[in-house]
């Protein structure tokens, strides 16, 4: 029987239990650096990884995929259907032929015995147009090596909430395979690429499974996940790396314009923006309309939100553009404090869960209100400007006036949180749940804003 790894968010009582069962079966048993919640609080699920009885190291799980796909046929010439690249730099011949595999060969998963593990060759895939992850990924490595491009396969876990422990070596930790190109050309990237806790600076990986975006953006569930690249023995075996976490291209911008109506009604529009994962998950909504129109609600809390238009808009990172109409009471009587709503990272989740919505990317709102006519002498009162910033990120607020004499006077409010961590270890949660109650106040926050008689 295999070694096995437990990973726990159980009790004390239950993690005794667990190792006298496991001894009592003679099986080896890790149980260091768990994570338990204190008492009261609900557990989590139970994770079991596999490996073999003895330690293989991460080059012992290279080397088994190496001879699992040692026997494949390699393309001895291009097929006339699949021409050659026509980029000059290697990142454009990487994105080119990726993106041909991503367009023409449909996913389709095979995991029927030995081929949920081995990919199919490269010449079969192409000649069929469908294939799994690891049959794309194949493909384009060896699409690429008849250009003159050197390219390994990457194992990976895709997935939001669990990550892969880089002590325990096995070839189970994975689900996905995506492909990985050293920068500069060579086979052998510099050192800093080889460390566990560095980003994959000198690697470009590309995933030709996706369909959304363009060929180098990657699905959250995979960026901040460490990658075991395989390279032949001979040029360094293989390689645990962390895939950088492309905290630019995961983001929501909010922008709203408001007009606040002496009748003390309020209307206006709200532009959403998503990017990247945010975007993905309402491209694939069974209902967009229907999910976009929720996220406003969270956000407008107290206003009717009207007709919601969802647009893709093209390009290298997936992005949604939803656009709604807003109505309802007006947030201001003239002489009180202001409060509005704002596009979340963390949204309404709860502290616990907060390093997952963290890693989800940044978040910005601009508010734009135009005050009722004859509001004049209007002025902010203290904690218009307020920030916080952590070893997890930073999150603030601006606030403004602006006096025209043809429009009036208008109140300018900018919020931002910008996550930074490429993922969140035991030790980094707290500062998380910190910056996701500091920014969860923001939004609930008033803001004090009087004018002179006549506002209203």
């Amino acid at each position: 029987l295999p070694a096995l790894r437990w990973i726990l968010d159980q009790c004390d009582a239950a993690r005794e239990q667990l190792r006298v069962e496991s001894a009592a079966h003679g099986l080896r048993l890790f149980t260091d650096e768990l994570s338990l919640p204190p008492a009261g609080e609900s557990v989590g699920p139970l994770h079991l990884w596999l490996s073999w009885s003895h330690d293989p190291g991460w080059e012992g799980v290279a080397a088994w995929f190496r001879t699992l796909s040692a026997s494949l046929p390699t393309l001895d010439a291009g097929p006339p259907d699949f021409p050659a690249p026509l980029g000059d730099t290697v990142p454009e011949i990487v994105h080119e032929v990726t993106a041909r595999v991503q367009r023409e060969v449909r996913y389709v998963a095979v995991e029927i015995g030995i081929g949920g593990f081995r990919p199919s060759p490269p010449v079969e895939t192409w000649r069929r147009r469908w294939g799994d992850c690891k049959d794309k990924a194949q493909l384009v490595i060896e699409r690429l090596r008849l250009a003159g491009v050197v390219a390994f396969p990457a194992l990976v876990l895709s997935s939001w909430d669990e990550a892969i422990d880089p002590a325990f070596a096995t070839p189970y930790a994975f689900n996905h395979m995506i492909v990985a190109v050293p920068r500069a050309g060579s086979s052998e990237p510099s050192s800093a690429a080889r460390s566990p806790d560095d980003p994959a600076a000198d690697w470009l990986f590309v995933d030709p499974t996706q369909p959304e975006g363009g060929a180098i953006w990657l699905h959250p569930g995979v960026q901040g996940q460490h990658a075991l690249v395989v390279r032949p023995a001979d040029l360094g075996g293989g390689v645990l790396v962390r895939i950088p976490r492309r905290h630019d291209a995961e983001r929501r911008e909010l922008a709203v314009e408001l007009r606040l109506a002496v009748s003390g009604e309020a209307s206006g529009r709200a532009e959403l923006v998503l990017h990247g994962g945010p975007a993905v998950s309402i491209h694939h909504a069974e209902d967009a309309e229907e999910a976009a129109r929720d996220l406003l609600r969270e956000t407008f809390d107290g206003f009717r939100v009207g007709e919601v238009v969802v647009a893709t808009r093209p390009g290298e990172v997936p992005a949604v553009v939803v656009t709604a109409a807003l109505s309802g009471p007006s947030p201001w009587n003239g002489s009180s404090s202001l409060r509005l709503g704002a596009a979340s990272t963390f949204g309404t989740v709860q502290p616990g869960f907060a390093a997952r919505r963290a890693l989800e990317g940044s978040a910005s709102t601009v508010w734009t209100i135009r005050l009722p006519p004859g509001a004049s002498a209007c002025r902010l009162g203290a904690g218009a400007e307020r920030s916080f910033a952590n070893a997890a990120g930073e999150t603030r607020q601006t606030a403004s006036l602006e006096v025209d004499s043809a429009a009036g006077v208008r109140v300018l409010v900018r919020r931002d949180t910008s996550p930074v961590l490429d993922a969140i270890s035991d030790p980094e949660r707290s500062e998380v749940e910190r910056l996701a109650l500091e920014e969860r106040r923001f939004r609930r926050s008033r803001l004090e804003l009087t004018c002179a008689a006549g506002g209203r």
